[in-house]
């Protein structure tokens, strides 16, 4: 399993129904029911052949259901998940996901971009951030974030870096020193940036 994936399970609490959506080879969902995690777990995927290599990794766990659909149309009547983990794509399209969820479910989600769109859609949309860090897999950077029902207020530096982007977290400090030698911005955006790397040194 990559350091992203592992990454996104750290955040699975115990649960009775976790669904993964966009699930790929249906990873997340296998290791939640091999750690007893979860009593069921749902694996969906719009693309069948993700589906395909799902089941068959799946194929162990009598309590793990694939289902081929957008999101969480693939939910049924009277099902309410405990845990929703929405990864490998983009913020916007994880955003049009959740626009219809109203649930108390706790998300964990993995956007490979729009971070911002997400951050704010999140505290505008009744979720409150409670995890928000930077992983490295194959010298490439990810945002992993969970929320859960409530309040959260962000200003335009958590948006853009993270909800706790004052903690330490050396992958976020290592992105922001990437992001300042190929920058080709506006003298804000490094001037924000820098002001992330003074965090990261305190």
């Amino acid at each position: 399993m990559s350091i992203r994936l592992k990454a996104l399970c750290s955040l699975i609490p115990v649960c009775k129904l976790l669904i993964d959506v966009g699930c790929d080879h249906g990873f997340v969902a296998g290791y939640a029911l091999a750690n007893g995690l979860c009593e069921r777990a749902i694996a969906s995927d719009i693309s069948e052949g993700s589906l395909s290599k799902a089941r068959k990794n799946l194929s162990q766990f009598p309590n793990a259901q694939t289902r081929l659909g957008d999101g969480l149309s693939v939910l049924k009547e009277g099902e309410d998940p405990d845990v929703i983990v929405i990864a490998g794509m983009g913020g916007s399209l994880i955003c049009e996901i959740l626009a219809l969820y109203r649930g108390g479910a706790k998300l964990i989600l993995g956007a490979q971009k729009d971070l911002y769109r997400l951050r704010e859609f999140l505290a505008d949309n009744g979720f409150n951030i409670t995890e928000d860090f930077t992983v490295k897999d194959r010298n490439k950077f990810y945002d992993i974030i969970g929320a859960s029902r409530g309040e959260c207020k962000l200003d335009e530096m958590q948006k853009k870096f993270g909800a706790f982007y004052k903690r330490k977290n050396p992958f976020l400090r290592e992105k922001c020193l990437f992001d300042l030698r190929r920058l080709k911005n506006t003298p804000r955006d490094v001037n924000d940036i820098k002001e992330v790397i003074k965090w990261q040194q305190l």
